[in-house]
């Protein structure tokens, strides 16, 4: 999500030019500051093209919740572990919600995205022989850790006076080792190698 819009030259703007500028507002201003008009005077055009392309701020909204969740899905390499498989999943998970700064808009698509994104591990695992319902335990357990380590992480970004700073990379890479190897142990999946 970068900052720099290319502003168009005439009133003639795209979706992507629109779902741009208004992550790019989001980003400086914050979600409340995403406005039809805002967004348009960051294009500098009039908010007519904006109404044309998307119909109303909610269809806004919803596309821009759709472009920060859109690469959520990771497909398993072949022949990789389901542990390795597993902990490159969720360190994308991680990734793509610390990239979106307003937990409102990351709610509105999380659901359908994270069952989109779901798909291959509960995949990977029933090709293991895991049962389906335990396949959606499993899963769930990482995506329910994941972005609760995450809400945690965004809630405390400094270490406050007195406090040591915290390495929040290495502290979810011991998290990551407690819950799939937890995982493996009670589902009989292979283990996880101990990260560096």
């Amino acid at each position: 999500m970068s900052q720099e819009i290319e502003r168009p030259s005439s009133a003639v703007v795209t979706t992507e030019q629109i779902v741009d500028a208004a992550l790019a507002l989001l980003m400086t201003d914050g979600l409340e500051a995403v406005t039809m008009r805002k967004v348009a005077g960051r294009l500098g055009v009039s908010p007519m093209p904006l109404y044309d392309h998307l119909g109303n701020k909610e269809a806004l909204l919803d596309a821009m919740a759709a472009r920060v969740t859109d690469d959520f899905v990771v497909e398993p390499e072949p022949g990789e572990a389901w542990a390795v498989f597993a902990r490159r999943w969720c360190l994308r998970v991680r990734e793509r919600r610390l990239a979106v700064p307003d937990n409102a808009l990351f709610l509105r698509a999380a659901r359908s995205a994270m069952s989109d994104a779901a798909s291959p591990l509960v995949t990977s695992l029933r090709a293991m022989g895991v049962a389906h319902a335990d396949a959606i335990h499993v899963t769930r357990l990482l995506i329910w850790s994941t972005l609760g380590h995450v809400a945690v992480e965004l809630g405390h970004t400094t270490s406050g006076e007195g406090r040591p700073p915290v390495d929040a990379d290495q502290l979810f890479a011991d998290h990551l080792d407690l819950v799939i190897g937890g995982l493996a142990v009670r589902f009989g999946l292979e283990p996880l190698a101990v990260s560096a």
